[in-house]
């Protein structure tokens, strides 16, 4: 059944949820931003196509239609960004001879028209996986990532720079899985969120210095005994709090391919978890994927697409909880910083808070020094998804 009302929540991040909102829109890969005028741009995939639509504050579109933004018609994965002039980032996949073999970066104005469009790899070697693939476009770090199996390299980072060239290519050392996860400037760091390959239980989430350097890590559960997460593909800094929204199957089920339930979870500086909500309680098989989220002031939105169908969280934070001072960023140049995120929800009952006994078992954390995972997990993950074929092509 559906929710009908917010519910309260005890926080301390956290305060509230709204019921699932259905967006006036059918597509995958949803991401939000605000207009700042109180509604949204809404960017979605559909038929190798993505697309823009104008929502309102209620998440309904007006008279205008959507309209695509690429004219392409083989396009797969999108990781989006905000770059500090207004502009966003979109690192966009393909499967041109085999799965995953091209990336392309397109680069949209304020107003959603492509001003710049490039091609990182096309029809490349089975050795890079282009799935999933996050981007970053800040002040000191613009660039993607990817995963590389083959290698045992879990995240090569590709710098871009303002002109859509690229620097050199680097393999940050000690990094989760490039595939699903979710880049940030963060404090002057690059800050890569995400989970290891082949079922990692921890989210992992590594800050690099200007060098790509490593510089501090920190693990933690962030799911009840019994379920496996997934996708970390938006993460966002509110005052001393990092919010990250990520995908968790429910190991006692059957689930279609990668779709499961949606998450957020809110961690102080020195990657504690503070405080972590379930917003959907999906039935399998039938689940969702590709999180995202938004904020303006003390709102954030908390996007997904079940099936084909876009949803958003409304949720209001403690913002004094989180450390934000007043007078600073009021969020609506955030964005979703990874894939990208990333579900109709008809089984979804309540937001509530986790049992105690849940609560103990997916709250722990360490900070360590960095260190790398092995070839054999890696090669397994891909060789249960069917990923690997034979070498193709070159880069462009």
């Amino acid at each position: 059944m559906w929710l009908l009302a917010a519910v309260a929540y005890a926080g301390p991040i956290f305060l509230e949820a709204s019921e699932p909102i259905r967006m006036d829109a059918d597509g995958n890969w949803p991401r939000l931003f605000s207009d700042g005028a109180g509604g949204w741009h809404l960017l979605f995939a559909t038929q190798g196509e993505y697309n823009y639509q104008h929502l309102d504050g209620s998440f309904q579109r007006g008279n205008e239609g959507y309209r695509p933004l690429t004219g392409s018609t083989v396009l797969r994965d999108h990781g989006v960004s905000v770059c500090p002039d207004g502009t966003y980032l979109d690192a966009a996949t393909a499967g041109l001879e085999h799965d995953n073999d091209t990336l392309y970066l397109y680069r949209y104005s304020a107003d959603f028209q492509i001003i710049d469009r490039t091609t990182v790899y096309e029809r490349s070697n089975a050795a890079r996986v282009f799935a999933d693939v996050p981007s970053v476009c800040g002040n000191s770090f613009r660039g993607v990532a990817w995963f590389m199996p083959w290698d045992s390299v879990n995240a090569m980072y590709l710098p871009i720079n303002a002109d859509m060239s690229f620097g050199e290519e680097v393999a940050l050392r000690g990094a989760p899985s490039a595939m699903g996860s979710s880049l940030l400037e963060d404090d002057g760091t690059l800050r890569v969120t995400g989970f290891e390959p082949a079922g990692g239980k921890e989210l992992v989430s590594i800050t690099y210095d200007m060098e790509l350097s490593g510089l501090r890590e920190h693990r933690n559960e962030v799911v009840p005994v019994g379920w496996s997460p997934y996708w970390a593909q938006a993460s966002m800094r509110v005052g001393d709090t990092l919010i990250v929204a990520y995908m968790a199957q429910d190991d006692r089920y059957d689930w279609a391919a990668q779709a499961g339930d949606l998450w957020v979870a809110a961690f102080d500086r020195e990657g504690n978890m503070v405080d972590h909500l379930q917003l959907s309680q999906n039935t399998a098989p039938k689940g969702g994927m590709h999180p995202g989220l938004a904020r303006v002031d003390d709102l954030l939105v908390v996007s997904y697409a079940l099936e084909v169908e876009p949803f958003a969280f409304e949720l209001r934070l403690d913002l004094e909880a989180a450390g934000w001072e007043a007078g600073g960023d009021s969020g609506e140049a955030d964005g979703d910083t990874g894939e990208a995120g990333d579900d109709t929800g008809e089984a979804y009952t309540s937001v509530g808070q986790a049992s105690e006994d849940d609560q103990a078992s997916c709250g722990c954390n360490s900070g360590t020094g960095l260190g790398g995972s092995g070839a054999a997990a890696l090669l397994a993950l891909l060789a249960a998804r069917g990923r690997r074929a034979e070498p193709r092509g070159t880069r462009t």
